[in-house]
């Protein structure tokens, strides 16, 4: 989401409201995300609320539509973060597209020669009069891809995640451990299928799962797999005026960060 470069030159104002108030708060468009991990210090995102396909809205991050700084950012606090928890990585991968632009600035600021590659979807093909999900490039083997359920697609899209064999050769032949990176973490379905491909599939080691958002339950790991939230993420109610944090969604968040106009 942009703004007028007049609006990022002025210091945002914010109040901070305990997410144990009640009522709760009304968002009229955005909503600020706290991706720091001192509440006495935040790093606010402002993330777009959307309405989805599936009886709720939500905060919309969309990596491809935020300035460098805001990559910068996050990137930044995941690494700081995964090095307070002693673990280490050698190579980030990370389902197209959103999740890509985290990883390849993340891999900028660990070195100029830092390994990155992405989960690439599948793509439609016409098939005896329907349609069949297919690798996205001629040389990624069918054997390379899992299925996979977002939860912000639509409910009758199909999808598809493919790491192409050839990469995942050398990452298994280096024995590189896997950062694993996207967006947002909402029904699960990227995540498992993501384990389901580089662990399943190709014996890939994971060194952890990290995430700017958490709007599934909180958790430390996936899978056994250590798992870090930027910030945890109520989903949301359309009501007048707005949207409305929807009541047990939203446990282990302790503020809403409200801009002070």
């Amino acid at each position: 989401m942009f703004q007028n470069r007049e609006d990022l030159e002025r210091p945002l104002e914010a109040k901070r409201v305990s997410a144990m108030d009640r009522p709760l708060p009304i968002f009229k468009d955005y909503f600020l995300a706290n991706i720091g991990a001192d509440n006495q210090n935040p790093l606010l995102l402002e993330l777009r609320l959307v309405d989805t396909d599936h009886g709720f809205s939500i905060a919309l991050l969309m990596t491809n539509e935020r300035y460098p700084y805001d990559l910068e950012m996050i990137s930044k606090e995941m690494i700081s973060r995964l090095k307070k928890a002693n673990i280490g990585f050698e190579v980030v991968v990370a389902p197209d597209s959103l999740g890509s632009r985290l990883a390849q600035e993340i891999a900028r600021q660990k070195g100029p020669h830092f390994p990155v590659t992405s989960l690439q979807k599948g793509k439609p093909r016409e098939e005896n009069g329907g349609f069949r999900v297919g690798p996205p490039k001629a040389w990624i083997e069918e054997e390379s891809g899992v299925a996979v359920a977002s939860g912000t697609s639509h409910p009758l899209a199909q999808q598809k995640l493919y790491l192409d064999q050839a990469t995942a050769k050398i990452i298994k032949e280096n024995n590189w451990r896997v950062l694993w990176v996207d967006d947002a973490r909402l029904t699960k379905g990227t995540s498992q299928s993501s384990i389901e491909l580089l662990k399943g599939r190709f014996g890939l080691e994971i060194a952890a799962m990290a995430t700017v958002l958490n709007e599934a339950e909180p958790t430390d790991n996936i899978d056994g797999i250590p798992y870090i939230g930027l910030t945890k993420l109520p989903v949301f109610d359309r009501v007048e005026g707005g949207y409305l944090p929807r009541e047990g969604s939203f446990e282990g968040l302790e503020y809403f960060y409200l801009p002070n106009i």
